[in-house]
């Protein structure tokens, strides 16, 4: 009997903190929603919209018209871009609403991964609550830019990486293979996001299933859904006859784009420059976040060295850093991918710290990000 009420307590106690942590959730999730809503039309965002609709109409980028970033995002949306009588604004609003199914997507993939690796519920959803209430996040997010299907498929991908840690045989293979074809596509979103796929790809080539450094074989499966994907979309393009302006409008513009910025004095951004820019915008959520991914590095007790999977985020933020510091004309909405990253660091550590035995970790996390949106 004593058991039995024990458990009925326990039961409750659980139900009581995920009651909490979606009410949380939820409110948090109003300052994007409502930036979705209210925030004016960006310059990206009809430059995004025209193309959709120009590969609505079966022109092919780069070969019928300009364009100096990767197409998957205008492919996938073509079919619901429409244009109102007369075009308006309202026209973008509408891909918004339709493009926000995919951040349903990165929440279920957010506390999967997360689940996976022993955090509780209501400590995952706090860090997706801390994630939502940053303004440097919110503010962007709802928009339709390609940074969206590109992180997101980039948590797919993140996600199956790390099952493929936990599968055997040919189980492992297909997950690592899975990982290999979403980081890939994350690429086909924009090429920005080729050096941290491809740091994804060494990483966990790297990590055996034991938890230790050392080559993966079975990870090769990973790299071979890559290739699939990049081989099909050379080889489409090829037979359309614009692989030239593929590579031209992508690589070689971009890259006299950054040398005109070069030419014209403009610095590379500093490796702290996300830092500096939340200060500049007070952006508390997401201080609080960068402050809780180096707690969950840094706790006591942790190697440093040996890849866990705080060392495998650290290592992956690292690399996004990085390349943001390399680029001379950094934008606020480059530091998507990078906060999705830091959230999922900041919710390990509020689970650590709950499993330690500090209750308030989870109701303190999530009254910081109600404060924060606010």
């Amino acid at each position: 009997m004593q058991n039995r009420d024990v458990n009925a307590t326990n039961g409750g106690r659980r139900l009581a903190g995920l009651l909490l942590a979606s009410a949380g959730l939820a409110l948090t999730l109003l300052l994007p929603v409502s930036a979705g809503r209210t925030r004016a039309v960006a310059a990206d965002e009809a430059e995004f919209f025209a193309a959709t609709l120009r590969v609505r109409d079966g022109l092919v980028p780069y070969r019928d018209f300009w364009e100096h970033h990767l197409p998957l995002q205008w492919y996938a949306m073509a079919p619901w871009a429409r244009v109102g009588d007369p075009p308006s604004g309202r026209d973008v609003l509408r891909m918004r609403a339709v493009q926000s199914v995919l951040w349903v997507a990165f929440g279920a993939a957010f506390l999967a991964l997360l689940r996976r690796r022993g955090v509780s519920t209501p400590a995952a959803l706090a860090g997706l609550a801390l994630l939502s209430s940053a303004v440097l996040f919110a503010s962007f997010a709802p928009e339709y830019r390609i940074d969206t299907p590109m992180t997101v498929l980039f948590l797919v991908g993140l996600l199956f990486a790390e099952r493929s840690l936990d599968e055997e045989g040919r189980a492992g293979a297909r997950a690592a293979s899975v990982a290999g074809l979403a980081f890939a596509l994350a690429t086909l979103c924009s090429q920005r996001m080729a050096p941290l796929a491809l740091a994804a790809l060494v990483l966990y080539s790297l990590v055996r299933r034991d938890g230790e450094w050392g080559l993966r074989a079975r990870f090769a499966a990973g790299w071979g859904g890559a290739v699939a994907v990049a081989v099909v979309f050379l080889s489409l393009y090829a037979a359309s006859g614009a692989i030239g302006e593929l590579v031209d409008q992508n690589v070689l513009q971009n890259a006299s784009y950054e040398a005109l910025a070069a030419r014209d004095g403009a610095a590379r951004a500093a490796p702290w420059w996300p830092v500096s820019l939340a200060l500049e915008v007070r952006d508390a959520a997401a201080l609080v976040l960068l402050l809780l991914a180096a707690a969950a590095v840094l706790a006591p007790g942790r190697d440093l060295l040996s890849p866990r999977v705080e060392t495998r985020l650290l290592l992956l933020l690292a690399a996004q850093a990085a390349l943001l510091s390399g680029i001379r004309t950094p934008n606020p909405y480059q530091l998507e991918t990078a906060l999705a990253l830091a959230a999922l660091l900041a919710a390990l550590a509020i689970s650590r710290a709950e499993s330690r035995g500090f209750r308030p970790a989870v109701p303190l996390a999530f009254a910081a990000a109600l404060a924060c949106a606010a």
